[in-house]
């Protein structure tokens, strides 16, 4: 597409992500401090579900486990290796989900005398190219300890090691009570034998406290943190020697998980955490929504945050909010219209418009306008155990597919937006239609531009309506005549490519920033009338393909407010998001 913008200020990808350390500190990672509203250091670990499934009471599929831990706030699972066919039909599940594999477990037996592992391993480690999980393995086959089986477990790990190192996966070894590598010092110590850069072990909480409970594990992580590949949590209570006490919700026990976490912050520990689910009775749902809410009030601990909770409170038809830095109400008087109000607590400033932010509006295929449109289509609105809010619209007469929406505080200024839709038809070329209204916020911009991009600032001289397509197919979605839909027809002018899925709306009054973000999988255009229009709007263009009746699809979207960043800082920001959720930034 032709150029003829401005680009406010330009720079390579390369350095902004080296930026991130300082930058994240915005809240976006982990959660920002209101006061001054400047940097706090980046450690926002990913939580994971691990051996969830084992004793659940109500006996829940993979689709249901998966489902169920999306909805709570989870970010991904840990599982047995699966092989063969059953890892690739799981994968998808998992995939369809949202949910990223974090870790992996199997077994090895390190008696010369014994067959070592399947031989469905190794291709099934291959089939994983290039996830971010972690192969754990549990040495089994000697008494704990036992010098004999140091020999073979090297040759073993080396030989695992290398077809995970072709891969892009990491081998943990796994201390278990009563294997063979029980011990976390043993099971480092044959780390070191083996000598591989992708082969380190685990830290798993109830083993330590079972086995080396009586120590400090301070020492161990510290002197071995380039080897710490996964860690493992849990509520316990320390001196018990039974594992109803050692592994429990997050929110029980006398384990002093703040100290873990910190000295993981201090040692440089990069990779998500698990949350050990084994054996604990009862629904699963009701023990993991515990434990989440008790993560996040833990992270808050970490960032400084006490007495801030990220979760919405039920008033009546609306869902109110403080997260220390921001305040307001999602859903006013119960209707579909997103944040509205939203106020910035340092400031005062009023950032929403009257139609609020983040709120589904159009619902468009190639054929049809569904109307009433998402925002007065009639909904229904629940507060989930973890203090978000799920939204629902049932599929009717003019409505062939269900839709739900579930809004969560990610920080103190940044939520996270999760739409799923499911078709009760085919669906061409499907689209939802974010939209989110300012108050002031006269300067408006998008990430776009071809080979250096920049942030493009939509001026009236350019046209009234701009849209920034992912390429020339979500161009073409654009141009199909879905805007040509009564009532409110708008005719889109294709400005430019985006480099990235990022809107952004700055008011040099307060010096807040707004950004919407999405990853570029789940949208394919970003849209917004010239700066200084009365609407004072930003939109993403979510999903944009064909959905097949009887499946499910899930888009994601990121709301930020900030205080006086750079166009840097945001891309910063945008990068963030784009490791968190697994995607991918469009080539330019």
């Amino acid at each position: 597409m032709k150029k003829h913008h401005r680009i406010r200020e330009k720079w390579n990808w390369p350095v902004c992500l080296a930026a991130l350390s300082s930058l994240l500190a915005l809240g976006v990672a982990g959660r920002a401090d209101p006061s001054p509203r400047t940097a706090q250091p980046a450690w926002a670990p990913k939580l994971y579900a691990f051996c969830m499934e084992t004793s659940d009471a109500k006996k829940r599929s993979l689709p249901e486990q998966v489902r169920m831990l999306r909805e709570l706030g989870f970010d991904g699972v840990g599982y047995p290796l699966w092989v063969g066919e059953e890892l690739d039909k799981n994968l998808r599940v998992i995939d369809d989900s949202g949910l990223k594999i974090y870790q992996l477990y199997t077994t090895i037996n390190v008696n010369p005398n014994a067959k070592p592992y399947d031989a469905q391993i190794p291709g099934a480690i291959r089939r994983l190219k290039n996830r971010p999980v972690t192969i754990t393995v549990l040495l089994t086959g000697f008494p704990p300890g036992d010098p004999r089986g140091e020999e073979p477990a090297v040759k073993i790990l080396r030989e695992l090691g290398e077809i995970a190192a072709e891969a892009g996966l990491r081998i943990s070894i796994y201390p278990h009570t009563g294997q063979w590598t029980e011990s976390l010092p043993y099971a480092l110590k044959i780390v070191k034998m083996v000598n591989r850069p992708n082969v380190g072990a685990s830290f798993n909480l109830c083993h330590w406290l079972m086995v080396d409970g009586g120590k400090d594990y301070q020492p161990v992580l510290r002197e071995h943190a380039g080897r710490i590949f996964a860690v493992t949590l849990n509520g316990a209570t320390v001196g018990s020697k039974s594992w109803d006490a050692l592994i429990r919700p997050l929110d029980q026990g006398d384990f002093d998980n703040p100290r873990l976490l910190a000295t993981l912050r201090e040692i440089g520990y990069k990779g998500p955490i698990a949350l050990m689910c084994y054996g604990i009775p009862g629904d699963a749902r009701d023990h993991l929504a515990r434990s989440i809410a008790a993560w996040r009030r833990l992270r808050a601990r970490q960032d400084g945050e006490k007495g801030t909770e990220l979760t919405f409170t039920a008033v009546g038809k609306e869902y109110r909010f403080d997260t220390g830095a921001l305040r307001g109400t999602l859903r006013p008087d119960g209707r579909s219209w997103g944040l509205a109000p939203l106020v910035d607590n340092a400031s005062s400033t009023t950032i929403s418009g009257t139609l609020g932010l983040f709120s589904p509006y159009r619902l468009l295929d190639a054929g049809t306008r569904y109307l009433p449109d998402g925002r007065d289509w009639i909904s229904t609105a629940q507060l989930l155990r973890d203090g978000a809010v799920k939204v629902s619209w049932q599929a009717d007469q003019n409505h062939p597919f269900d839709m739900t929406a579930v809004y969560r505080w990610a920080s103190s200024l940044t939520l996270d937006l999760s739409i799923q839709v499911a078709p009760r038809r085919d669906l061409r070329r499907f689209e939802v239609f974010l939209a989110s209204y300012f108050e002031r916020f006269p300067a408006a911009f998008v990430c776009a531009g071809d080979g250096k991009p920049g942030f493009v600032e939509a001026r009236e001289s350019v046209a009234y309506w701009q849209a920034f397509p992912r390429d020339d197919a979500a161009a073409a979605i654009i141009g199909d005549g879905r805007w040509q839909r009564p009532p409110s027809e708008v005719a889109w002018k294709p400005v430019a490519r985006y480099a990235a899925p990022l809107g952004m709306r700055r008011d040099p009054k307060s010096g807040l920033v707004a950004l919407v973000m999405a990853p570029p999988s789940d949208c394919f255009a970003v849209s917004t009338p010239f700066g200084q229009e009365a609407h004072r709007s930003l939109y993403l263009s979510l999903f944009g393909h064909d959905l097949k009746a009887g499946e499910t699809a899930t888009a994601r979207s990121r709301l930020v407010i900030a205080h006086g960043i750079t166009d840097e800082q945001a891309v910063a920001l945008y990068e963030a998001y784009l490791k968190e959720t697994g995607g991918r930034r469009a080539e330019p």
